[in-house]
């Protein structure tokens, strides 16, 4: 009997608050357990740094998914801890490892969504860029979401 494929969500998830893209990145996690696939969330042990966060806080009061792997490790704002999760990723030997973000740094403030995803561990990685919103008139989008179908077909949205 083989071994299930190993899928890795890099994003917001549960201890951080619900709602927007962790909501999505938990729903995803459950679709690709559904469907077989070992499946861990590598979330942020800190998204923002305090003076920075426009709420009361980015933690939730909620107790955690009983039913969802999630591996609380990614401090945002520290490049030794992008290392160190890095080499865990490697070990470990993901079969696919997907994200997905904002960029902001668009030419005269436009922004873009990117989807990246590895299918080798994280030895190489793809990206995609998704139109401009600001081609419609808009200059920002919402949290980027993966999320599949009964079929396994995968689709990748954002607000505008």
């Amino acid at each position: 009997m083989s071994q299930p494929k190993k899928i890795i969500i890099i994003g917001s998830a549960y201890p951080l608050r619900g709602g927007g893209i962790a909501s999505y990145n938990e729903r995803l996690a459950r679709e690709f357990m559904m469907q077989g696939f070992d499946t861990t969330i590598y979330t942020f042990s800190l998204q923002y740094p305090k003076i920075l966060f426009p709420g009361i806080t980015q933690y939730s009061t909620e107790p955690p998914p009983a039913d969802l792997k999630i591996k609380v490790c990614i401090n945002s704002i520290n490049p030794f801890n992008w290392i160190k999760v890095g080499n865990e990723l490697r070990k470990i030997k993901p079969n696919i490892i997907v994200a997905a973000s904002n960029d902001f740094r668009g030419i005269n403030g436009t922004t873009n969504v990117y989807i990246y995803y590895s299918t080798n561990s994280g030895q190489s990685w793809l990206n995609k860029v998704l139109p401009s919103v600001s081609a419609i008139g808009y200059n920002s989008t919402s949290d980027p979401s993966l999320t599949y179908d009964a079929d396994g077909v995968a689709y990748f949205s954002y607000g505008v």
